[in-house]
């Protein structure tokens, strides 16, 4: 079996970006397309998809927009309660 490639885009968190806002583009240009598994919390899902995330609608299409950069997995780590429908997958 090969080595899978799981990215954890540690950009920021509770609305607040930890990195330099130009790592942003990096991460969903070059980096994503590489991951085979990506693990965002929400506040890192709306940076790289640049969708406010409202519903659980919302949070399902950011995911199919990550899929399609090329991650198979993507496993969102933290939804504000406020920020999302309860039952988010």
């Amino acid at each position: 079996a090969s080595a899978k490639y799981v990215c954890d885009p540690v950009l920021g968190d509770n609305g607040k970006i930890y990195t330099k806002p130009e790592l942003v583009d990096i991460y969903r240009d070059k980096v994503l397309p590489m991951a085979d598994i990506v693990t965002p919390n929400q506040f890192e899902l709306e940076l790289l998809t640049g969708l406010a995330l409202r519903t659980e609608a919302d949070i399902r299409e950011a995911i199919a927009l990550l899929h399609a950069k090329g991650p198979r997995t993507v496993v969102v780590t933290s939804v504000a309660e406020n920020g999302a429908d309860q039952g988010a997958e």
